[in-house]
């Protein structure tokens, strides 16, 4: 089974922050998804979501500021993956843009939840 660490972000601004992977992406194209990616080899969930979310936003970020929400599977990936999900609030500012997908803030989770291409696990973890 891949293992992969995510993150639901607060902004500095109290907005909820995902990101819109693009339609021709390779993997959830067109979804509505958190930041992260897979864990590499030798690597603690904690340690690849800081990086993910440095190589994602731009922010350096310690393990103690993640807040463990639960590990979630996917029916995307037929249940062939495991996301550690993680919570952080960016609450001096420290994301300088999104380098990946699209970036897409909303300030209460019901409007997330409304978005046609939502993940499972994203939805139920929020």
């Amino acid at each position: 089974m891949r293992h992969n660490a995510d993150c639901i972000i607060l902004t500095k601004e109290n907005k909820i922050l995902l990101q819109q992977r693009p339609v021709h992406w390779e993997r959830a194209g067109g979804c509505l998804v958190t930041f992260g990616g897979k864990i590499e080899n030798n690597e603690s969930d904690q340690q690849a979501i800081c990086r993910e979310i440095k190589e994602e936003l731009g922010a350096e970020i310690a393990p103690t500021e993640l807040i463990k929400i639960g590990d979630f599977e996917d029916h995307f990936s037929d249940h062939t993956e495991l996301s550690h999900l993680y919570f952080w609030h960016d609450k001096t500012g420290k994301i300088t843009g999104c380098y990946e997908g699209e970036a897409v803030y909303y300030d209460q989770i019901n409007a997330a939840l409304n978005h046609p291409q939502i993940m499972s696990y994203l939805a139920r973890a929020l």
